[in-house]
């Protein structure tokens, strides 16, 4: 998906392994629920900041960290929140609960509420990354697992101030993210030990890509 970039008439070719893909111009996904991402009704696709953030989602896809993480949030968001930080794009990780439903098909789910149930080694919290006016849940496949198929494992939405406001996700259903209080306390425990693992991957990135 991804071709070389044409290098500038000011400077000599540079071997292969010194090239770095840079952003896209006017990316946007033609089919986003081909990837299992639903892109909130209300976002300007066509706004630079959505057409990076879409373009950030199908690298993580296309280096399987969608499928790594995509049931450990705060990894993910540990890794996301580096990336942009590291692209110039000042972003902050949120801890909430994800409220989702598809009200024709009578689906109900939330991610993140202290009271679920969670496996032996689990947490029971949910962490986004908000960034640039926009919420970026890269991992909630918990949603797809339960639902199939045609549900989603990731949203791109907007960071409203009403945090209780159901956003529409067309064929996705609608989804909330609502702050959560008090936070986990555990959390700061699984940052720090993510820490080596998320500078490792990020490394791994920007081998890739280009700052």
């Amino acid at each position: 998906m991804y071709e070389r970039q044409v290098e500038q008439k000011d400077y000599s070719p540079r071997p292969q392994h010194l090239q770095r893909y840079t952003w896209q111009k006017n990316f946007s996904i033609d089919f986003p629920e081909d990837y299992n991402l639903a892109i909130a009704n209300t976002v300007d696709r066509n706004n630079l900041e959505c057409s990076n953030f879409e373009e950030l989602y199908m690298r993580f896809w296309h280096m399987g960290w969608i499928e790594k993480y995509g049931t450990s949030c705060i990894m993910m968001s540990q890794l996301l929140r580096r990336v942009l930080w590291l692209h110039g794009k000042a972003a902050h990780m949120r801890q909430v609960v994800c409220y989702w439903e598809k009200e024709e098909k009578g689906q109900l789910t939330h991610i993140g509420n202290i009271n679920n149930s969670v496996p032996d080694g689990g947490i029971d919290a949910h962490v986004v990354v908000a960034c640039k006016g926009y919420i970026l849940d890269f991992a909630a496949s918990a949603i797809m697992s339960e639902f199939g198929a045609t549900a989603p494992r990731a949203f791109i939405a907007l960071d409203e101030k009403d945090d209780n406001e159901y956003q529409n996700f067309g064929m996705h259903g609608q989804s909330c993210w609502v702050r959560a209080r008090p936070p986990h306390p555990i959390i700061k425990h699984w940052r720090y030990e993510n820490k080596e693992n998320e500078i490792k991957e990020s490394k791994e990135y920007f081998k890739l890509f280009a700052f």
